[in-house]
């Protein structure tokens, strides 16, 4: 078509059209608008445009036979329309597309919608990006020198294209969500639950793309329409007794049937209204299922996947900047300056609030989790969208019970489910039961829950409740890597800690006592999160306090002495045995013996059991090149202060002179040659290194080996 269609031209035609063309050639006039359409979008001012626009309005409001046949194409020919910059000419194609949704064919408009939704596009042209980047290193390559400024004005130009992009993705994926909004209650189907599937698929795809392009605060706009078409699309679930199967595991009784009337049946019938059908109980509760399931799912994506960037005061950048050893260089890769995931901090909150109540602060100080919770309270929406969708879920009737069953069952992978999956479609459930919970999403709302519901009586024990959840998503699941995850688990260990049943139903193998603890330990040691390492030490710690044989807590110190790869593990339960032999050794305080006299840990026989592990052959540690003993002794820094530390107060406690075997000659004798002696040799000859902040620390290695000395002359001469 040649430029010479003005606007008057163009409304004739479509007028015109639209009284002369017979009803049932409806494909012809559909045919008419798209090219009108298309032309005045790429060609028109966006004041003719809206002109244009304006009319095709009046025509479907004076033509319902013609709105009604030709709506279903309208909507993607309308979507270009919402990237104009006019405020009128966006209003009224958005006003068109929703009346596309309440004068079109229900269904035939709802697969339109949900078409469109699927191709929305939120990821700027990658391929386009890869030529022009190639082209820039072949120039490069035959200059010799790239142009930094032109290439940092290229890269601003595509940030602003990208923002353009999504904005644009935005204002669609709204008027898309609204006209599904619309044409939902329209759509009469004798199995809605089919519709709303499909709804619920599609939605979640927009979800799964969104959370990949979009920052966080868009990710948020995106959730809470989608939540509102949760709100609309949910089915009102029978109230009373019926309104969920009773549970035979737990004791309930189904309800009885209805007294028989002496009423006549007849007179009955007339009188009253026709009982809902089981069918369509059966329905409803499979539509409320489709919407939890959905539901879950969001919730785990949005979590675990959605970008954050980094800003002095987040989370995220304090993690890093641990992590890089207190700095970031967040222009030295592009991804540095992001990362993915949303932790609630349910772990923390509790910590704070009840564990460690008016404890859990440094007097006069700012430390890294004191950072951390600023910048979570400064998250407030996130948390909000966390409570809404828990609100969901509870109105769609999701229990607490149900959400411990998921978290709690252990599923062992199938080699043969992805080749199935693969080669057979997966059929459209037919009842509640058949469709699952997303595993990680009821993980995150049962913590929420339990968070905000004070008043639930919390039973469960670490055995088995507790190993299964954390063998579950810590063990069989990815979870170690996911802060979310571990901030949820965390918050369950916690709580069944400070008011569920406590350790509980103990195993009698001490190995599988000792997996449990270690899964904690390793979160301990690697975790970026400097909260998130502190609570899983103390949680490793408290049920190491509360198991009652001293001989399981003495294997737990051994084995990571001898086994553990990770020095700040050794360092802790070096303090672990101190504080073990301090409450051993300490006298009770009505009299002056120790207030455990039989324990293992005040007397000769932990150090005994322990003493190859505690005090290791330094000289065999250090027996390679200078380069390689100099690496060695830095990694065992951590350790061989805090045994040295030890050993110092042993010898000088009078409470453990006499109690430990410290003072044993041939004890003495051994840690001196194996541990102290080769131990001042390395310091002395790494005495000049200076390497960030090493030096200082030798010093203080140093000084704890002259005490040691200094003690020793004066208890053991």
């Amino acid at each position: 078509m040649e430029r010479t269609v003005t606007i008057d031209k163009a409304i004739n035609a479509i007028k015109t059209a639209a009284d002369e063309i017979p009803a049932e050639d409806f494909i012809s006039y559909s045919t008419i608008l798209d090219v009108h359409l298309s032309y005045a979008h790429e060609f028109f001012s966006e004041e003719d445009q809206n002109s244009l626009l304006e009319t095709l309005a009046d025509i479907l409001n004076t033509h319902e036979d013609l709105a009604r046949d030709i709506s279903w194409d309208l909507v993607s020919v309308l979507l270009p329309f919402l990237e104009s910059s006019a405020a009128t000419t966006l209003q009224t194609a958005e006003s068109l597309i929703a009346s596309t949704a309440t004068k079109g064919n229900p269904k035939e408009v709802f697969i339109k919608v949900l078409e469109s939704l699927s191709s929305l596009s939120w990821a700027p042209n990658l391929s386009h990006k890869e030529d022009e980047e190639d082209e820039d290193e072949d120039k490069a390559a035959h200059s010799g020198d790239e142009d930094e400024e032109k290439v940092a004005s290229e890269e601003e130009e595509e940030e602003e294209e990208d923002k353009e992009l999504h904005k644009h993705s935005l204002k669609k994926f709204h008027a898309l969500l609204s006209a599904l909004s619309i044409v939902h209650p329209r759509i009469g189907a004798k199995c809605p639950s089919r519709f709303l599937s499909t709804e619920l698929t599609t939605l979640l795809g927009v979800v799964m793309k969104s959370v990949q392009w979009l920052e966080r605060e868009e990710v948020d706009g995106v959730l809470r329409a989608i939540l509102e078409f949760v709100e609309l699309a949910k089915p009102e679930l029978p109230r009373g007794p019926q309104s969920r199967k009773p549970s035979v595991a737990q004791g309930e009784r189904p309800p009885l049937p209805p007294r028989t009337s002496t009423v006549d049946a007849t007179t009955a019938a007339a009188t009253t209204p026709a009982a809902t059908p089981a069918k369509d109980d059966k329905e409803l509760f499979l539509q409320a299922r489709l919407l939890v399931s959905f539901l879950t799912h969001i919730l785990e994506i949005y979590l675990l996947r959605t970008r954050t960037r980094y800003n002095k005061t987040s989370v995220e950048y304090v993690e890093k900047a641990h992590s890089h050893g207190g700095h970031t260089h967040p222009n030295e890769d592009e991804d540095e300056d992001e990362s993915r995931g949303l932790v609630l901090g349910w772990a923390g909150d509790y910590d704070e609030k009840v564990t460690r109540l008016g404890k859990s602060k440094v007097p006069g100080g700012q430390t890294l989790i004191d950072d951390e919770r600023e910048a979570r309270a400064g998250r407030r929406d996130v948390k909000q969208i966390v409570e809404e969708i828990s609100a969901l879920c509870d109105g769609l009737g999701l229990k607490i019970e149900e959400l411990l069953k998921i978290v709690e069952t252990i599923d062992e992978p199938s080699e043969n489910h992805d080749e199935e999956q693969e080669h057979h479609d997966v059929p459209a459930p037919s009842t509640a039961d058949e469709v699952p919970l997303s595993k990680i999403g009821s993980l995150f709302l049962l913590a929420e829950k339990l968070s905000s519901q004070s008043l639930y009586e919390f039973t469960a024990g670490i055995f088995p409740e507790h190993q299964k959840i954390s063998r579950n998503y810590l063990i069989l699941g990815p979870g170690q890597s996911q802060p979310p995850v571990i901030d949820a688990v965390l918050y369950l260990g916690a709580l069944i800690l400070h008011e569920g049943a406590g350790l509980n139903e103990i195993p009698l193998q001490i190995e599988e006592f000792l997996i449990y603890l270690q899964t904690f330990a390793a979160i301990s040691a690697t975790a970026t999160s400097p909260q998130i390492r502190f609570l899983a030490n103390a949680h490793v710690v408290t049920c190491l306090k509360k198991h009652p044989d001293e001989a399981v807590r003495l294997a737990y110190i051994k084995d990571t002495l001898e086994h553990c790869p990770f020095e700040s593990l050794k360092e802790r339960v070096v303090v672990f045995l101190k504080d073990e032999i301090i409450a051993a050794t300490s006298p009770s305080p009505a009299s002056s013996e120790p207030s455990t006299p039989s324990s293992i840990f005040g007397s000769s026989l932990a150090l005994q059991e322990l003493s190859s592990a505690l005090f290791p052959d330094v000289a065999e540690l250090l027996s390679g090149s200078d380069q390689q003993n100099w690496s060695a002794l830095k990694n065992a820094y951590p350790t061989f202060v805090a045994t040295a530390n030890l050993y110092y107060f042993l010898l000088k406690s009078p409470a453990t002179q006499g109690r430990v075997g410290v003072c044993d000659k041939k004890h003495v004798d051994r840690v001196e040659e194996k541990f102290l002696a080769p131990l001042r040799k390395a310091v002395d000859d790494f005495k000049g290194v200076e390497e960030a902040g090493m030096g200082f620390e030798m010093e203080i290695l140093k000084e704890v080996l002259e005490r040691i000395g200094e003690v020793k002359k004066s208890v053991l001469n």
